[in-house]
């Protein structure tokens, strides 16, 4: 994972680019807006995919309890005194804080994909409770959305991954 790359091509340039390298993990949205706060002035930290220490979050939703997360947490520290912190970074504090069993500990409306990268891709999670979230899989190929509709198109080939509601998937990496 390059940490601050953009990744601005079509789904063949993209297609072409992950099947062409031997990489460890992608994590984007490339909607990249959050819906539920309003920043005039976006920098890096505002934008879709949210990360902290090496783990990488993206989701659609609101966590109910991020400022609860968030109270005692040094994610506080990239942030001005007074300035918003988006719910988001609520996922990877309580990722830090209760590993594996995080998921357990947010509160809310939510889909949404982490991924554990210290040195190199070891984990991805893709987990919902009742907002929808649609997979596929490839080879070494996850792509996911919170619509059905752009996977098929531009996936449809790919082998679907069922994620129930109140489920998730995780993959561990070598």
């Amino acid at each position: 994972i390059k940490k601050g790359v953009s990744f601005d091509m079509s789904r063949e340039q993209f297609l072409n680019w992950a099947y062409s390298y031997q990489f460890y993990g992608v994590i984007a949205n490339f909607r990249g807006e959050p819906t539920t706060e309003f920043i005039k002035n976006k920098e890096h930290k505002d934008v879709q995919p949210f990360g902290f220490n090496d783990v990488f979050v993206t989701h659609n939703g609101t966590i109910s309890n991020d400022k609860e997360l968030l109270e005692n947490s040094p994610i506080k520290g990239i942030f001005k005194p007074g300035e918003h912190i988006i719910d988001s970074y609520a996922i990877i504090e309580a990722y830090l804080t209760h590993g594996k069993d995080f998921v357990n500990h947010i509160q809310g409306s939510f889909a949404l994909a982490l991924v554990d990268a210290p040195l190199e891709l070891k984990y991805l999670y893709l987990v919902r409770n009742y907002r929808s979230l649609y997979a596929a899989q490839e080879n070494n190929v996850i792509v996911w959305s919170s619509l059905e509709k752009p996977i098929k198109m531009n996936f449809g080939h790919f082998k679907e991954l069922k994620i129930p509601p109140y489920t998730g998937l995780m993959f561990k990496y070598p």
